[in-house]
């Protein structure tokens, strides 16, 4: 599912496209994640809590308003052009499902490493880090079905830590 929607926040409007956990904003995209510890965007973790129409994000208050323009599912969405990925994140090349991780949170890699396998279409992929540099996290198990598209690892650069 795709939802397309305007979010300002202090009166400043952001145009927001939402398709997984890929989150782009003014065409940025960014790797989203609701955890427990808060909400992990791309390489940062915020503290959110919403009360009505504010937001309080790590202990400051904004004034938020989303408007949803459009939501499509299904077949639309399988013909839409792919977002771009956040930089440094491993994405799934086609639907499959995922038989083999071989780095968890904190490992360091080099560009090019396999960092999972994709078994789609009877075949194994495999998925490679687009830099060297650190796991950020992993956004998923060996057995998990995943779409196309969908954000399964995040590596930091080395400039980026």
């Amino acid at each position: 599912m795709v939802t397309e929607a305007t979010l300002t926040i202090d009166g400043i409007p952001y145009e927001v496209m939402i398709r997984g956990e890929l989150v782009t904003v003014d065409g940025k995209p960014f790797a989203v994640q609701v955890a427990d510890d808060g909400v992990h965007l791309t390489h940062k973790k915020y503290s959110v809590e919403i009360d009505g129409g504010i937001v309080i994000v790590d202990g400051v208050p904004h004034r938020l308003e989303w408007k949803r323009r459009r939501t499509t599912a299904g077949v639309a969405q399988k013909t839409e052009a792919p977002l771009p990925a956040a930089e440094g994140a491993v994405t799934a090349i086609l639907p499959g499902k995922i038989v083999e991780l071989r780095v968890r949170e904190g490992d360091v890699v080099k560009q090019g490493d396999v960092v999972a396998i994709l078994e789609a279409m009877k075949m194994a992929n495999e998925l490679k880090a687009p830099q060297g540099g650190t796991v950020r996290a992993v956004h998923v198990r060996v057995g998990d079905d995943v779409e196309q598209h969908q954000v399964l690892v995040e590596i930091e650069s080395a400039g980026e830590a």
